[in-house]
């Protein structure tokens, strides 16, 4: 982002609930580690009771203006459409049209569901081209997929211990415990100054 100049990058992953969207927007994140990342997740925008969501949506779209090349980041953009008024949409919308061609400025998104599920409004956001440049869609493994990508760890089940690389094919040494001295007894168990008073006492009323 800080050497190319990319047009307009928009990036919206989606797929059927439960393809994992979340851990992956959660990773992209991670990878893009010491860019500026502004959240535009519910609690950010409806947290603060003293200050409007479009006024919170201005404030966080001029701070990822002022660290660029940052990222703006949105979780669950269906729940997030559903739960935004459409003033708020329309902010945005007109935010994003504020941002250069060339700015490096990542619109990223992430739906549990399909693209076509997203309002029309919203889905202008990510260009005319959306489905074929700007998203990527998560679709659940056939059968013969989930079959090659365990098939390694099946393999490795059935082979025996000394099949495997350190094993040389060689019976694996038994390893050396070390010999530890013998603990000593303990000592015999000292009466506290309660028990030692109460024999003080028995003893002077046996003396009497």
């Amino acid at each position: 982002m800080e050497v190319l100049r990319i047009h307009r990058p928009r990036l919206v992953l989606h797929g059927p609930v439960g393809m994992g969207q979340s851990y992956i927007g959660a990773a992209l994140l991670h990878h893009l580690e010491g860019y500026h990342v502004q959240s535009l997740e519910l609690g950010t925008l409806l947290g603060d009771s003293a200050r409007t969501t479009e006024a919170a949506l201005v404030q966080l779209f001029v701070e990822a203006k002022r660290h660029s090349p940052s990222v703006i980041y949105i979780p669950s953009l269906v729940s997030w459409c559903a739960a935004i008024s459409g003033t708020a949409r329309a902010t945005v919308r007109a935010m994003l049209d504020t941002l250069a061609p060339t700015d490096s400025i990542l619109l990223l998104a992430i739906i549990d569901g399909k693209f076509s599920s997203l309002p029309r409004d919203v889905r202008a956001w990510f260009g005319p081209t959306a489905i074929k440049d700007n998203s990527v869609e998560l679709l659940a493994p056939s059968a013969d997929q989930r079959l090659a990508f365990f098939e390694p760890l099946v393999e490795d089940i059935k082979r025996p211990p000394n099949k495997f690389a350190d094993g040389m094919g060689t019976k694996r040494k038994k390893r050396v415990l070390e010999v530890l001295p013998i603990a000593p007894p303990l000592e015999p168990r000292k009466p506290t100054e309660r028990e030692l008073a109460v024999q003080e006492g028995v003893g002077r009323a046996r003396g009497e």
